[in-house]
């Protein structure tokens, strides 16, 4: 626990550049800036005994919530990962809106305008689909979801390839925009002329960072993102292909000497890590690798354990 108190407390006097590739530690402690960091006001409350939530605002900064307040109307919401109105599952928001009669293209025009980052829902796995089709906020009208349909293949909101296909009703419109259907039944999801209006829609939005820390299971908090050591030894494609699929958004981590020291004393000491920026353009088999003694290149053949980085919710 007190190497992730230390690794919490360095978000605090480090900064990240804004290209997001590599990071530089600050030269000398700076004063915290204006805008509020939910970031640094979640590992605030890691630090402190009792803290179970926060509220941050520019008027009043971090305002920690004891575990012992749990019974309040604050509490409440800053513990609840979604705006009021909105139903939470696996990390997203989503609301169902009736009465609307707008084009597929208006309804994410009319998401975008009910919350900051909202858009048309898009489900990524069946979870999500079954989430979207049995909610019981679900209304009774047809509604548009963020997918579109040509043929065999199903496409995003911003045109990429989706690889979940929904079942659809036989009597869809091909191509069209995928909805979910006005009752509840096996064939869910129909689809139409985007042009044509419908009575709903649903959006989704990125759940609020509302959890004590800013990284989730397995990862820690060190200088603006979460790292997680991977003890199981790999090559450099391997590697880099695992911190993929770990999580969404995980990579390989990017080191440099400042961070590798900080990383090693907390992790693993005296074991070597790949280092993903350094790997030649020209395809030459020489990676880099950290060690106790320092940078050093290796065969990217050669199996060693690494680190994967995911960045810290920015919410």
């Amino acid at each position: 626990m007190s190497a992730l108190r230390v690794a919490a407390a360095v978000v605090c006097c480090c900064t990240l550049l804004v290209a997001g590739t590599y990071i530089r530690q600050a030269s000398e402690p700076t004063a915290e800036p204006p805008a509020v960091s939910r970031v640094a006001c979640a590992a605030a409350c890691d630090r402190q005994a009792g803290c179970g939530g926060f509220n941050a605002s520019a008027a009043r900064g971090c305002r920690l919530l004891k575990l012992a307040d749990a019974d309040t109307a604050e509490y409440r919401r800053a513990l609840w990962p979604c705006p009021s109105g909105w139903s939470h599952f696996r990390r997203l928001c989503y609301q169902y809106v009736g009465g609307a009669h707008l084009s597929w293209t208006d309804a994410q025009a009319a998401c975008q305008e009910r919350a900051a980052g909202a858009q048309l829902a898009v489900p990524e796995t069946r979870g999500e689909l079954t989430f979207l089709q049995h909610n019981p906020a679900r209304r009774s009208g047809t509604a548009y979801i963020g997918l579109a349909v040509d043929g065999s293949t199903f496409t995003r909101l911003d045109g990429s390839v989706s690889h979940l296909a929904p079942e659809l009703v036989a009597t869809a419109d091909n191509p069209g925009c995928v909805h979910l259907r006005g009752s509840f039944r096996t064939e869910n999801f129909g689809a139409q002329r985007c042009s044509d209006t419908l009575s709903g829609y649903v959006c989704q939005l990125q759940e609020r960072c509302w959890f004590r820390r800013p990284c989730p299971s397995g990862f820690t908090a060190v200088l603006g993102n979460c790292y997680s050591y991977q003890s199981t030894a790999a090559d450099w494609t391997a590697a880099a292909r695992l911190c993929q699929e770990l999580l969404p958004g995980a990579e390989l981590a990017v080191l440099e000497t400042h961070l590798w020291h900080i990383l090693q004393t907390q992790f693993a000491a005296g074991v070597q890590q790949w280092s993903l920026h350094v790997r030649p353009a020209d395809g030459s088999a020489s990676c880099a690798a950290f060690s106790a003694s320092g940078e050093g290149g290796v065969s990217c053949a050669t199996e060693l354990p690494f680190f994967c980085r995911l960045a810290a919710r920015n919410c």
